[in-house]
Parts: C-alpha cells; structure tokens; sequence
C-alpha cells in the first residue's frame, strides 16, 4: 500500500499491483483494487478446474470420451453399454465434460495415436484359439490403459481418490510414481452357450472386487478391448511385499492373467491360460449389481434402436 497525497490529481491510500502481461505497474485506489480482488476470486471459484492439469480454465471445457472416438467410428454400430453412474443402460458413447484444450487435444491424443496403431494390428480381432504375440511399449501402453481407466471411474461416479498420483505419468511429465504398481494380461475368451458363440463386449472398462473378501490392491482396475484384457494391480508403501505377493498370486491362480513385463516389449495373449469365459464373466457382473439386468421391454426398445443387438444368455 502506497501512502500518497496526490497521484494523477487523487489523493488518499493506493495499492500497487504489477501487471502479468508485461512491466507495468498500476496504482489502484484501495476501494477500487479490493473490488477488482473480490471479482477475480469470484470469477476463479466460478473456473472449471481440468481433471488432469488440475489447472482453472478461462475456456470451456472439452469433453473427453471413455474410450477413445476411433473406437466408435470403427464401431458405428457399438454405442450400447452399462453406465454404473447412472445405473442403466444407453445407447451412446461414454463422455465427461471436464478436460482442458490442451490435455485432451494435445497430451491424450498422443496417447490415443498410439493405441489406434495397437488397434489396427490387435484390437480389430478377437482371440479364439491361437496364442496372440503382442508387441508394446509398455509405458505408453500403461498410460492409456490408466487414463481410460482414470476417465472410466470420474464417467461412472467411482473412487478417483487412487489415481491421483498417476496423473502426471499419464501426462508423460515423469516416471511410474508407484514401485509397486503391475500390468497384467488375460484373454476374454469367447463364450459358447448351446452351440451359439457370444464374443465379449468390443470394449469395457471397470474396478475389480475383491477376490472371496480378501484384500485387494489399492488400485484394481480392468480395460478389455475385443479379447484383450489389461489389469493394473497398484499398491501402496505400506503394503508389504509378502501381501502383495500373496495377492498377485491369488489372483493369477484364479484367473489365469500373467505380468506384461515393464524391460521387455512383447507378451504373449494365450486364450488356454485364460480362465475367463465373457458370458460367466458377465452373469458375475448382474449377481453384483442387479441394475444391469435388461427388462425384455428394454431389450425390444434398444433392439428396434441397435439392430445389431442380441440377447445375453444369464448363467448361475
């Protein structure tokens, strides 16, 4: 605060403030300068804040698909899904409205870039007999299985709590946070139901329960696309290496997925390790969450909507 008896012919108390566009300096009248303050934190708690740069935003923000657009437009015909936010079932393309410019346009459609190429050489084809060797890059290939995984849970209303520390290696602005921190491979195998086969979902997105109550990782998340399943298996620094290990274990052991190695760029997709068939992995879905079971009266109206869609067999 300046004590000034005249500047530019008004006398009384002045506040300095130093302008961020470039070296100037402006004297502001107390009176004049504490409106203009109260404005500014008025108009910045009224600021969107983006969910990756965590940065206030004078522009709108975008949306962000779930699964990237190029999924869709190779699919024109898949936008039907359960979305556990609002606990029914639609007819179009998961979005959240809560990405800056910058992140999705720039950063995330890198990463998107890369994963278009897996698609067009894995992910437009399912697994049904034969071992599948995949090549990656496994740091580019885990920042977009956590970033759909990250959207995944803010699109449908789960803990985003546990991804926080992710967020700037999905932005590519350092290494894996976590030491302990796992991506695993499985297969979602096709399932045959009286001499009818049923592929999976072309692509899905979820948190993992808990296996028979035991405890799970802190971050237990799944991304299928077509066959191709992906589990990131996270832990915090108090998790001793003895439960982490007993977990990783169980959960190999009962679901037949391995580790996709962090120092090697291939990983073999074997559909007779799996032990994950779509239509039981689906009927474990509807006894945790009863919302997804479809009314035949649904089932006519999204059928006359998507000619494409079929009935899904329920196996107890």
């Amino acid at each position: 605060m300046v004590d000034s008896p005249c500047v530019n012919g008004c006398c009384g108390d002045f506040i300095l403030h130093q302008s961020g566009h470039g070296p100037f300096v402006f004297l502001f009248p107390v009176r004049v300068a504490l409106h203009i303050t109260t404005r500014q934190m008025k108009r910045r708690a009224i600021m969107k804040i983006c969910s990756y740069c965590k940065s206030h935003k004078d522009e709108p923000l975008t949306k962000e698909h779930v699964f990237p657009d190029f999924l869709f437009k190779k699919n024109p015909d898949y936008k039907f899904g359960y979305n556990g936010g609002i606990g029914k079932y639609t007819l179009s393309a998961d979005q959240i409205k809560d990405v800056c410019q910058y992140c999705n346009n720039v950063i995330l459609s890198g990463l998107d870039t890369y994963a278009k190429d897996l698609c067009d050489n894995y992910f437009d084809s399912f697994i049904r007999t034969q071992p599948i060797e995949f090549e990656y890059d496994y740091d580019l290939l885990l920042r977009w299985i956590l970033k759909i995984s990250y959207n995944a849970a803010r699109a449908y209303k789960t803990s985003t709590a546990e991804f926080e520390s992710y967020i700037p290696y999905i932005l590519g602005e350092g290494n894996n946070p976590k030491l302990y921190t796992l991506l695993l491979g499985n297969v979602m195998k096709v399932s045959v139901h009286e001499g009818e086969q049923f592929p999976p979902n072309i692509f899905a997105a979820t948190y993992l329960f808990p296996l028979y109550g035991a405890r799970s990782p802190e971050l237990f998340r799944m991304v299928y696309i077509r066959s191709y399943m992906f589990i990131i298996m996270g832990w915090g620094e108090n998790t001793n290496i003895f439960e982490r290990q007993k977990q990783l274990e169980s959960f190999i052991s009962l679901t037949g997925a391995s580790v996709i190695e962090s120092n090697k760029n291939k990983y073999w997709f074997d559909p007779s390790k799996s032990q994950f068939d779509y239509l039981e992995y689906r009927s474990n879905q509807l006894k945790m969450d009863p919302r997804r079971q479809l009314s035949r009266k649904e089932l006519n109206e999204f059928s006359m909507r998507n000619k494409s869609l079929k009935e899904i067999p329920y196996i107890d």
